[in-house]
């Protein structure tokens, strides 16, 4: 039905509604274009009305990766008294079975066009590293981006995802408009647990930020550091 919506109407927007991910993949590319409201509540026809109709800029972002295939992810049996997870889940274990996604975790658009550039480590001590990062609206609409702090490791001496959202920052722009913005990885948050030790042990070894929209964009942008010493 959607695919024959959108080959006769051009201007056909679906609306998902669910707490929970769903799969896009088989007919994605049949509409221009696919709005996610979750629970919208009483007043989710109102809301949706004035994202439609130009009304209201979105600015939601996923808060997990969409899969292309079930087989992608953990099996799960919804009636099973017991549940299992592996290590690696979400997009870290996409990322690291280099699966490829229909939209990657921290994913979203608007009616403008925004960027982050000039991502730089600011300051780095032995507890944190902060890193300043410009946002741009290079659109004619006011909107807002999301800009997202990934951290991978190299050299660790336990097995790690390629790497992990630490910080985020909402960032409201005018058109034309350009803010730069801190984004802080926290030492103690990267922390390992050593069972044998029976603690946490925050490793100093490379680390490598990544910011970006998303987490997929925010592959685009690395920059190594390490955090000093006090």
């Amino acid at each position: 039905m959607i695919r024959l919506a959108g080959s006769l109407n051009k201007n056909t927007a679906v609306i998902l509604t669910g707490g929970n991910m769903l799969r896009v993949h088989e007919w994605k590319d049949a509409v221009p274009a696919i709005l996610l409201a979750y629970y919208p509540g009483m007043e989710g026809g109102s809301a949706l009305a004035d994202i439609l109709f130009g009304r209201v800029n979105p600015s939601g972002r996923l808060p997990f990766v969409i899969g292309r295939r079930d087989e992608d992810f953990p099996a799960m049996k919804w009636n099973a008294p017991h549940a299992h997870y592996g290590y690696y889940h979400g997009y870290q274990k996409l990322e690291h079975d280099n699966t490829p996604c229909d939209y990657p975790y921290g994913f979203g658009l608007s009616y403008t066009e925004t960027a982050i550039t000039d991502v730089q480590l600011d300051h780095a001590d032995g507890k944190q590293a902060v890193f300043a990062v410009t946002v741009e609206n290079r659109g004619d609409r006011a909107g807002t981006e999301v800009a997202q702090l990934y951290i991978g490791f190299s050299g660790s001496a336990v097995e790690r995802p390629v790497k992990t959202l630490v910080d985020f920052c909402r960032v409201e722009l005018a058109p034309g408009e350009r803010k730069t913005v801190l984004l802080t990885a926290e030492k103690e948050d990267l922390a390992y647990y050593d069972e044998g030790k029976r603690a946490f042990v925050q490793e100093d070894i490379d680390y490598i930020a990544y910011v970006g929209t998303d987490e997929q964009a925010a592959g685009e942008n690395p920059v190594g550091f390490r955090f000093g010493t006090e």
